[in-house]
């Protein structure tokens, strides 16, 4: 049986969660206790469907709404996410075909996900099935986790919210939503007037990164980075196994990439401060400001971006050729 979730499932979403870690080259269990439906809040109006075997939750699937910017148009659009599966995988088929009726009903005309790089077990679901027109790869989104240091960088920025600068800015970007002012679980807010703004975000209120496995050389540089960031005096690297103290850069615009540089330093300074080891800002391989942080220490982790469109293949190619964005915060 297929339906929506209510709080009485949190206990076994939980669990399922728990299961079904995240594949890919690095591997993942985002740990959502005590509340499994705080992070589906955090990302706005939808639904999360499951599918029973029993009693027992087996498999889950969230649909967010949201308007988007695509193309220079406002498109009603959804996100898919917390695909996990602890049995057949063709139950998710059965999910997809009941999310497909949700958004149809909903007059979405583009949905979108992001798939860790290296999880080539959700592939399949995306080839166009169960009533959702094939999805199409649209790049790669790089999330850069900066390691935290000490800045120079002092308080000559506001706290204020530059909203015109947020319209400006996002309507260069591909699925861009409004601006939406959020305090919770914001740690700080930095702005130089009419140049950059972002906002520091801490998401262990409704989830936490666990390290379960990592390529050889990601390894190899933790290993050997932990007694040198020990001797500078920089946040304790972590081993497998490990939840990752993770602070996120939410809710940036940008028109002078050096000004934003300069709140990224600020707030990597902060993010330490608070006992966070690394910041995490998400850009698109295509976006011009991730020049902005060469020579900062960091790791990058690979998300695939795949786009379907009931309204025709328009929708696709401006996603293809522009920049989209994504905010890592809410992921």
């Amino acid at each position: 049986m297929i339906r929506c979730a209510t709080t009485a499932d949190n206990d076994a979403l939980l669990e399922l969660t728990r299961r079904t870690p995240m594949g890919g080259r690095i591997a993942l269990r985002i740990d959502r206790d005590p509340d499994f439906f705080a992070l589906t809040r955090h990302r706005g109006n939808g639904e999360v469907f499951v599918a029973m075997r029993g009693e027992q939750v087996s498999a889950s699937l969230s649909v967010t709404l949201a308007d988007v910017r695509v193309g220079g148009e406002r498109v009603r659009a959804a996100y898919v996410s917390d695909l996990k599966s602890a049995g057949d995988p063709r139950v998710m088929l059965r999910l997809f075909g009941t999310a497909t009726e949700y958004l149809r009903a909903h007059d979405v005309e583009l949905v979108w996900c992001v798939i860790a790089a290296g999880n080539e077990r959700v592939m399949p679901l995306l080839s166009g099935r169960a009533g959702l027109p094939p999805f199409a790869a649209c790049g790669r989104f790089v999330v850069d986790e900066l390691l935290n240091l000490n800045s120079s960088q002092s308080g000559a920025f506001d706290d204020d919210v530059d909203e015109d600068l947020h319209e400006r800015f996002r309507a260069t970007r591909e699925l861009a939503q409004d601006y939406r002012r959020d305090d919770q679980g914001t740690m700080a807010r930095l702005t130089s007037p009419g140049a950059a703004t972002l906002e520091l975000f801490n998401p262990e209120s409704i989830k936490r990164n666990v390290l379960l496995g990592a390529p050889f050389m990601t390894r190899a540089l933790l290993s050997i980075g932990r007694p040198v960031s020990a001797a500078i005096g920089g946040p304790p690297l972590p081993r497998i196994g490990d939840a990752v103290r993770l602070a996120y850069i939410r809710n940036f615009a940008c028109e002078e990439p050096r000004a934003l540089r300069s709140l990224i330093d600020r707030v990597r300074s902060i993010a330490l401060q608070r006992g966070f080891t690394f910041t995490a800002i998400g850009l698109h391989e295509r976006d011009p400001l991730r020049a902005i942080l060469k020579g900062v220490p960091r790791f990058s982790f690979y998300s695939l971006l795949f786009a379907a469109s009931f309204r025709g293949p328009s929708l696709i190619t401006a996603l293809q050729r522009g920049v989209p964005m994504q905010d890592y915060s809410v992921v």
